[in-house]
């Protein structure tokens, strides 16, 4: 009975969205176009200062890499000015290196070099960052595991001492994470470089995908796991919407550079498709059961699978599955543009809140709930107009 009650769920969010899918692309851009500019002038003080306690320092880069999505997808050389300008992370994190490396990839392919700038590591020492993506993916490959100093760590690969390879959230080295080890498989794919001394980028991607397979996710279900201890070797459930979007777009650039290594992608992915679709939707749209308003983290959950999933959507697997989940996006496009419309002549007129399956909540609105629903209405425009993502533009 259950799976006939969802299988009627996706009939009619295949209806819905084709419907949402007819709409005016003309005048869908004009807005989008709107609603970007409306988050640099009434945002770029949330997003650009230090030490701000209302966007933290990951999600600066998830700005970033919302401008940078927009210049591909509205064409506007102003949103690539933004993005560097958005562009901040403090490197005493793994995962912040991991977005913000992700965030100068797609600054460096538009021909944007940012500058060196200063920061503080967490004992107070400061240092110049070099914003280099080949700088960030080679120190760690090069640096023993644990001893890499402040504020470097995360990435090594030590076949030799115990053979683990991978992305580590903490220093420690304790537990895959999907949040941290996705980000870096992705970033490993998308580098231009064949070598950096002596390794391989896309190499490590396909380790790392393999740990990602192997750990973090349930091929049977298509579930998300979002860590993984390896003192107790138990993979952790956490159902959260950034790491399914990570995932699907790993996969997908998998199935377009490495398809030969990765013969199960489509399978997978199909799995985690039907995962969001059917147990990952609230009135029918994206949504994380296992966060809420008051997680500071999880404001930018819903943007961040609308960035990464075209690379699934765009990649060669099967149709089927891309075209399920191509209607459930129209379903969110729909909704974010239902809150908009609700408030149409008030003075925030493009914030979007945090469900976007419920009205407007102006409590639970701020700069990147309204970055989650500008990355989805892009998102929404890349699929309608057929814009390749930047990767797949050219050949293998």
């Amino acid at each position: 009975m259950k799976k006939i009650i969802r299988l009627l769920i996706l009939v009619l969010l295949t209806i819905s969205a084709n419907s949402v899918f007819a709409q005016s692309v003309d005048k869908s851009k004009k807005e989008v176009r709107n609603m970007v500019d409306y988050i640099h002038n009434h945002y770029r003080d949330d997003y650009t200062s230090f030490g701000n306690s209302k966007i933290l320092d990951w999600q600066k880069a998830v700005v970033s890499m919302m401008f940078v999505h927009a210049y591909e997808v509205l064409g506007d050389a102003k949103y690539l000015d933004w993005a560097n300008d958005a562009l901040y992370v403090e490197y005493n994190l793994s995962d912040d290196q991991c977005w913000g490396a992700n965030a100068l990839v797609e600054l460096n392919q538009h021909g944007i070099k940012p500058t060196p700038r200063n920061y503080k590591d967490e004992s107070g020492t400061s240092f110049t960052m070099n914003y280099s993506y080949k700088d960030i993916f080679n120190y760690g490959l090069t640096t023993a595991p644990k001893t890499a100093p402040a504020p470097y760590f995360g990435y090594y690969d030590d076949p030799v001492n115990g053979g683990q390879r991978g992305v580590f959230w903490n220093r420690q080295c304790s537990s895959y994470n999907t949040c941290t080890l996705g980000q870096a498989i992705i970033l490993a794919f998308r580098m231009p470089e064949k070598e950096i001394n002596g390794k391989s980028p896309q190499e490590f991607a396909s380790t790392w995908l393999g740990l990602q397979n192997d750990l973090l996710i349930d091929k049977n279900s298509g579930l998300i796991f979002d860590n993984y201890q390896l003192g107790s070797k138990q993979s952790n459930k956490g159902n959260y919407t950034y790491n399914n979007g990570i995932v699907l777009g790993a996969l997908g650039l998998a199935r377009q550079k490495a398809s030969d290594q990765h013969t199960n992608v489509p399978n997978i992915a199909a799995k985690v498709v039907n995962f969001v679709t059917t147990g990952m939707a609230e009135s029918g749209v994206l949504y994380s059961p296992s966060a809420d308003f008051r997680n500071n983290n999880a404001h930018a959950f819903n943007g961040i699978f609308m960035h990464f999933v075209p690379f699934y959507l765009f990649s060669d697997c099967p149709a089927n599955s891309k075209n399920q989940m191509k209607a459930f996006i129209g379903n969110c496009a729909a909704a974010v543009w239902k809150q908009i419309d609700e408030k149409k002549n008030q003075h925030d007129q493009y914030s979007v809140s945090y469900s976007w399956g419920k009205p407007f909540n102006a409590s639970e609105t701020n700069c990147m709930t309204t970055v989650s629903g500008a990355e989805c209405l892009l998102t929404y425009l890349q699929l309608k107009e057929n814009i390749l993502p930047f990767d797949y533009q050219t050949k293998k």
